[in-house]
């Protein structure tokens, strides 16, 4: 037999490993992927861009969000020049976390209450916020004053996907999460 060639008996043997106790090994406890804080200022985005997969890379998903650069001097961006508003006639959009986080956010401008809703990964709601009942109305003039911007933000713990609403459109802007 050539000296390069081993049976495979020897092979098999060669490649035994020895057993190790499970009841010897104690896995510690799984602790959350930390990825720190995102937040997405929309500005890479086109006016009229239906926001869906965008922002995929991050672990953000949306649905039913449009970009738009506002032409309303009511609905000033907070920074930038670019926000997100429900597409269409509707009036809410949601956000998909691939990774539950903790804390969500963004700023908000409308003319009625804007509401903040997060769910857990089962659909089921875990935390709320609002802007309040407040009713801008502005006076027939030559100038529109800037509606405010409020920042809604919730803190609970499996946060898979947010949804902001209003009984009016309204725009969105700075989104956050972590």
């Amino acid at each position: 037999m050539p000296p390069s060639h081993t049976p495979q008996s020897n092979l098999i043997s060669r490649l035994h490993c020895p057993t190790v106790s499970i009841g010897l090994i104690q896995p510690e406890p799984a602790q959350p992927l930390q990825l720190g804080r995102v937040e997405l200022d929309f500005e890479d985005l086109s006016a009229f861009e239906q926001v869906r997969d965008q922002y995929s890379g991050l672990g953000i998903k949306f649905a039913g969000a449009i970009a738009l650069q506002p032409s309303n001097p009511a609905f000033l961006p907070r920074s930038g020049s670019v926000v997100l508003m429900p597409m269409t006639n509707g009036l809410s959009f949601d956000i998909y976390l691939y990774r539950a986080t903790q804390t969500v956010g963004a700023f908000v401008t409308g003319t009625k209450q804007v509401r903040l809703t997060a769910f857990d990964a089962d659909g089921k709601v875990i935390a709320q916020s609002d802007t309040g009942v407040r009713q801008y109305v502005q006076e027939q003039r030559q100038t529109v004053d800037p509606l405010p911007q409020h920042k809604l933000e919730l803190t609970a713990v499996g946060i898979a996907r947010v949804k902001f609403a209003s009984d009016t459109p309204f725009t969105l802007d700075d989104f956050f999460c972590g």
